[in-house]
């Protein structure tokens, strides 16, 4: 892969070797802005090392993130290659952390100022207000900790649901809730990590007059877990519409990512979001990773008939060679005795059960565990044993 190919740095000196004019000062480098058109370049650009990737700041005419990025041919100034630590010995200070809030999320002042985000030097996290507390968030993208919040901050729904909104969105992390607001989309998030909501989230909601939920999803496995999970304590009481997100966001994209991808446009980010496609909880079951390889079947709020057309699917594929055959309006099984003389059995609930659950795995989402693994429904197992239309082969007796 040549450099001209790389959508970001591999490290600090890729950026320094696009650049010209190059000096070392205490902790960062100065060089002249590669910005084309620029009437004073000389030293008006600060480089840091920020970890996972290249701080750069406009001191002349002030060039923007993006601007300073197609200058130097990156998508981005973020490592291609990083292993999201930080450098040893680098400290963001003064307005370089602020300056990095601007560059990652392209948050304007007015959005900085609403959710009162600040710099924290000794703990190198941005520090924001929540209710009772304390809320912060690394500066590097993967640390151990990524957030964390002072002692006593009550459970919470975080972000603004404007006065009216009866749809919002619900979205993982604090990043989402910021670039949401500047776009003028109603985004809330619960503080206490994927997949998790306040206790009283459904009564918060209610209260704001909230009916519908959209809820986007990161395409990772935890992502879309964690979206099922809070699907199933929110569908009884609000219409929760699962909204699947480009591929290209990548596979731990979110809703920032997709702004991202939108250019960081808030027209063009707020159509996107609208048109995003639903998705409904059965075939995200299907997307989930699951470790016995076979077919996964959700049966919570669903319509008997239609599990019964994926259970009798997933029998009809293992079914090779065949085992399971239709005889006389029932479905039936050869076996050896004991004698290992084949005989003729007619197929039992608990039978047929057995033989479902070797051929598919079934799941049902409550509201205190979430996704969980259940065993054959029986009204699954009786509804097939009485369909009378199989697609097993038909089992004949030779007389001589």
């Amino acid at each position: 892969m040549t450099k001209s190919e790389l959508k970001g740095p591999r490290t600090i000196q890729d950026v320094l070797d696009r650049l010209s004019g190059v000096k070392i000062r205490s902790g960062h480098y100065q060089a002249d802005c590669p910005v084309v058109g620029h009437m004073t370049p000389v030293g008006h650009l600060s480089v840091k090392d920020g970890g996972d990737r290249a701080l750069v700041t406009c001191h002349g005419r002030g060039h923007t993130y993006q601007e300073i990025c197609a200058a130097l041919g990156f998508e981005s100034l973020t490592y291609s290659t990083n292993s999201n630590r930080p450098a040893s010995g680098v400290k963001l200070k003064d307005e370089e952390p602020m300056e990095l809030l601007r560059q990652v999320y392209e948050l304007d002042d007015n959005t900085v100022k609403y959710f009162g985000i600040k710099p924290d030097y000794r703990k190198q996290a941005w520090k924001y207000p929540v209710k009772g507390g304390t809320r912060f968030k690394k500066y590097t993208r993967r640390p151990p900790r990524k957030y964390w919040h002072t002692a006593g901050t009550p459970n919470q729904l975080y972000g603004k649901i404007p006065e009216g909104a009866t749809e919002i969105w619900l979205a993982n992390g604090e990043p989402s809730i910021w670039v949401g607001y500047q776009a003028s989309v109603p985004v809330v998030c619960g503080l206490y990590g994927e997949g998790k909501i306040p206790d009283n989230a459904i009564q918060l909601l209610k209260d704001k007059g909230v009916q519908v939920i959209n809820l986007p999803y990161d395409l990772d496995a935890p992502g879309r877990k964690s979206a099922l999970d809070i699907f199933t304590i929110l569908a009884s009481e609000f219409s929760v519409k699962l909204r699947r997100l480009p591929d290209a966001v990548g596979e731990h994209g979110d809703i920032c990512d997709l702004n991202n991808w939108c250019g960081r446009d808030n027209e063009v980010f707020r159509k996107t979001l609208a048109e995003l496609p639903e998705v409904d909880a059965a075939a995200l079951v299907e997307e989930l990773p699951n470790p016995s390889g076979l077919p996964a079947i959700m049966v919570t709020d669903r319509q008997l008939r239609d599990i019964t057309i994926e259970a009798l699917t997933a029998l009809y594929k293992t079914n090779d060679p065949p085992r399971v055959f239709r005889r006389s309006g029932t479905l039936s099984r050869v076996r050896l005795d004991e004698k290992s003389i084949p005989f003729i059995e007619t197929l039992t609930e608990s039978a047929f059960r057995g033989l479902l659950t070797r051929a598919c795995d079934f799941f049902e989402t409550t509201p205190r565990e979430g996704t969980r693994a259940v065993s054959p429904p029986l009204d699954v197992v009786r509804d097939c044993l009485a369909l009378g239309d199989w697609e097993f082969s038909p089992l004949y007796l030779l007389r001589q």
